[in-house]
């Protein structure tokens, strides 16, 4: 019903004129933050990341590289026997995804006791989340403060589901 589709826009429209001026004062004024709160966060989740490691490996019983999706995929799919739910094609082979949907799956996967068929998920989502953390927010955003202020742009349109993007740099997680 076109009303309804209208009223809708109507809606949605009159929504981001009313926070545009929020944002074009967080763009020319930035976003205060206190630069050594990254250092400590850096600190501890790369501490953090390195109690999990060796768990991981010891649900695998060897090391390899956790954050490459070839390697472990391998280890999933190959070694551990999970469920092939999604493929993708890379430049040499084919490999199964490891994206945090298809690691949420896999988390859900139960044996008869209830108890999870594949535990190894569970921290690998969380080495996989406390990674991106790391190398995307607490040691690139430092580099970007100036005078304890980052100065993001906001993209209150570009986003396809709807919800409004930032970059240079990205302060969304």
């Amino acid at each position: 019903d076109w009303a309804k589709v209208n009223g809708e826009l109507d809606f949605s429209y009159n929504l981001e004129i009313m926070v545009i001026p929020a944002l074009v004062e967080q763009e020319y004024f930035g976003v205060h933050v206190i630069p050594e709160g990254f250092e400590e966060l850096k600190v501890k989740t790369y501490a953090k990341l390195k109690e999990l490691e060796p768990q991981i490996y010891e649900q695998v019983g060897h090391h390899f590289e956790i954050n490459s999706s070839k390697q472990l995929s391998n280890v999933l799919y190959d070694e551990m026997g999970a469920p092939k739910l999604e493929k993708y094609k890379t430049k040499d082979d084919d490999v199964f995804s490891t994206d945090k949907h298809t690691l949420k799956d896999l988390e859900g996967a139960k044996n008869a006791d209830g108890s999870p068929t594949y535990p190894i998920v569970g921290l690998i989502q969380k080495y996989k989340k406390m990674s991106t953390l790391l190398s995307s927010f607490y040691e690139k955003l430092p580099k970007l403060i100036e005078e304890d202020y980052l100065f993001p742009r906001y993209n209150p349109l570009r986003a396809a589901t709807g919800r409004m993007t930032c970059q240079n740099p990205n302060i969304q997680q």
